[in-house]
Formats: C-alpha cells, structure tokens, sequence
C-alpha cells in the first residue's frame, strides 16, 4: 500500500517550540539556537489603507515559506516523521516494502510538502501508521489535507479491504490518471508508454538548449 499524503500549510503552522527542541536535539548550540529563533520569531504584520499604517499582528508559529532559511528549518521539523518511521521500522511495526528480493525496504519518502508512505496491506501495520501521523500532527500542529491525500493498493488487494482501509486512514483510493510529482501515480504494464510523456518533455527542454544561455560544457553534459 502506498499513501500520498498532502500537508496542508505546513510552513504556517509550525510550532516555534517544538522548532526549539529539534533545533536542540540535532545538536546545535544554544546561542545558535537562540539566534534561529529570534530570526523566525522576530517578525510582524501591518496593515496598509490608503497609504496609512494600521494596526499590527504579531505572530506565534509558522514558518515564512520564501525565506531560504525557512526550507531548511522545515527540512529538520519533518526529519522527526522520518524518526517516527525509521523507530517503527526497526521494531517491525512499519516493516515497509522493497522493490525486489534483498532490496532494503522503505517505509517513506518526503518530499518538500509532499509526504509518501510505504506498508504491506495489514490492519494493525495500518494503524500504527495512523497513530504515528496523530502523534506528528499533535507535536508539529501540522494537517493533513484529506482531500488531496489518496491510497495506492496492488491489484491483488481485495476491494473490500482496499475501500475498509481507505477508509481507516479518512482518504480516498487514487485515481489512474492521479499526477504524483509530475508523474503518473499508477503505472501501467507497458513502462514504454508510461514514461513516453517525460521522455518527450525531456527532450524538448534539451532541444531549447541553444536558446538558453548555458555553457557549453553544460550543453554537452
């Protein structure tokens, strides 16, 4: 089973507490801390009406996501779902899915606010899943968008059980024609047609090469 899971305003809702403890656990110093903090908490709104300065507000979590420091602060806040996973990997909870035989196996992928989660189809497997993204939301006050999330199953999975376990998870089954990250989120059995459409926009950004001002080192790179 693969789920993809959207978070809703992530940058907005981080807490700036719980940024504190992860900034401190993954070994920074506490004056660096502190100035992280003051550059993330040190920030205010106005309103502007006919050119005059009105009222103020003043913020209490979130994250500005065009800043760059903003990205990486984010980056180390979800690296805690990551420890979530990898302690319920370990201990066989979440035991993932592998490729093939000897392949590792994977229980996540993260990917900026795109979060992919990877579990053999079993109930109790499917419910720590559940419980380890509330524990993730409650720390982080992040939200999940249910109606942008969906659930990937194999073909060989009942639909009983795919729509009994959809429904545990409060999202939807995936569409074929679902884009995940540009790609489509089910495969076909000709992979020769499936990844016909990324090969053809590959090779018309190639083909514009000669208009874009890039090196030439680059170009034949």
């Amino acid at each position: 089973m693969n789920l993809k899971l959207d978070i809703r305003k992530g940058y907005d809702r981080v807490e700036w507490l719980f940024l504190r403890s992860v900034l401190g656990k993954h070994g920074f110093p506490c004056s660096f801390v502190d100035f992280i903090m003051l550059c993330v908490s040190f920030v205010s709104y106005y309103f502007f009406i006919s050119g005059c300065r009105f009222g103020s507000i003043i913020l209490q979590r979130g994250l500005h996501q065009r800043d760059p420091l903003s990205l990486y602060l984010f980056k180390l806040c979800k690296e805690s779902l990551s420890s979530l996973f990898r302690e319920a990997t370990e201990s066989g909870r979440v035991p993932g899915v592998s490729v093939c035989h000897g392949a590792p196996n994977i229980s996540h992928l993260l990917f900026a606010n795109d979060t992919m989660v990877f579990c053999p189809v079993n109930l109790p497997r499917v419910q720590h899943v559940c419980h380890i993204l509330d524990t993730y939301k409650l720390a982080l006050s992040q939200e999940i968008n249910l109606h942008k999330s969906s659930a990937v199953f194999s073909r060989y999975t009942a639909s009983k059980l795919q729509q009994r376990l959809a429904e545990l998870l409060g999202i939807l089954l995936e569409n074929r024609d679902d884009i995940c990250l540009g790609l489509l989120a089910i495969a076909y059995r000709s992979k020769c047609a499936f990844f016909a459409a990324l090969k053809d926009r590959i090779w018309r950004g190639i083909q514009g090469w000669h208009e874009k001002p890039y090196r030439k080192q680059a170009k034949r790179f």
